[in-house]
């Protein structure tokens, strides 16, 4: 992947991707003018956020955020605010 104009990291109810919990965790790849080149979002059936991301070499993208759904992306949490790291290509 050419290198990005920028990243942009929140949450769904603030960037228009469609979540299946209350938010999810949301990416966007922007070009150099602003127009989102992808987006992805992540989450459980509840509420996520991503509060950092970093692009690697390779192309794929490392996010950092938290969580309050009892599983995020498959994997059981506690359920009351849990960080998460994951990497999304």
């Amino acid at each position: 992947m050419a290198s990005p104009g920028a990243l942009s990291v929140g949450a769904s109810g603030a960037t228009g991707v469609s979540a299946s919990g209350v938010d999810q965790a949301v990416i966007r790849v922007l070009n150099p003018t602003g127009r989102v080149l992808r987006a992805k979002g992540l989450g459980g059936s509840n509420t996520e956020f991503t509060i950092s991301a970093a692009p690697a070499q390779d192309g794929s993208i490392y996010l950092a955020g938290y969580t309050f759904s009892p599983t995020f992306e498959g994997v059981t949490t506690n359920g009351d605010e849990d960080a998460w790291i994951a990497r999304v290509k």
